[in-house]
């Protein structure tokens, strides 16, 4: 779907989702139904509802449906190898977020929205509430109110993301001085050499970003 968003990001038809990923995250954010067969009801019966669409910025020419992750978030990405998704499907994450934890060095970048910069060693832009396997980062953001809301984590703190990746599994984001969270619509991320950058699950580059959004561009089939 990301590629798709991509390639056509106003496309002149709509388009219909049928669940055949690791997480499903649009899936579930759409309320579409896990078992195929009632999905392609949908997609035949359904109505069309245009979503916000983000973009990396015309240097890099990706979009995404529901999220961007700079940082810590990308490199989990980088990690989730294929061959343990195709055994363990949503558990291959919590490998890699074990890993993760172990490995990352923390690096930091810039995250800048107008007069507004932070220094963050991750960050999360996102389109939609829902995340990976039901975690819940953003409680306000909303795919329709052409609006981003970013997530900035600052500092090297493994027991604190740990506890914050917990509270965020059972639905109750965590708060704190080195957490950070607003709304945009622009906003550019810089710095950070190196670093990896991940859109709907899926490694894209890396920095610069000029991130920025096109609200209600992309039809998509709902129940």
């Amino acid at each position: 779907m990301n590629e798709i968003a991509t390639a056509i990001p106003e496309p002149p038809f709509p388009v219909a989702l049928l669940p055949a990923g690791t997480a499903n995250v649009l899936a579930r954010e759409l309320r579409l139904p896990m078992n195929p067969v009632r999905a392609l009801q949908v997609a035949l019966t359904g109505k069309a509802r245009r979503i916000d669409l983000g973009s990396l910025g015309p240097a890099s020419g990706r979009r995404f449906l529901f999220v961007a992750g700079i940082g810590f978030d990308a490199f989990t990405v980088s990690l989730a190898r294929p061959e343990v998704k195709s055994r363990l499907g949503i558990g291959a994450y919590v490998v890699a977020i074990a890993e993760c934890l172990r490995k990352y060095s923390f690096p930091e970048f810039r995250v800048t929205s107008g007069n507004r910069t932070l220094t963050a060693t991750s960050c999360l832009v996102c389109n939609s509430k829902k995340y990976g396997g039901g975690l819940l980062f953003c409680p306000e953001a909303d795919m329709h109110d052409g609006l981003l809301d970013i997530l900035v984590l600052e500092g090297r703190r493994r027991f604190a993301l740990v506890v914050f990746l917990v509270l965020a599994w059972f639905q109750r984001p965590m708060k704190g001085q080195w957490i950070h969270r607003f709304r945009s619509d622009t906003l550019k991320i810089e710095g950070g050499e190196g670093l990896l950058v991940q859109v709907d699950g899926e490694l894209a580059g890396g920095l610069p970003l000029d991130i920025g959004l096109k609200p209600s561009s992309f039809p998509l089939i709902v129940p």
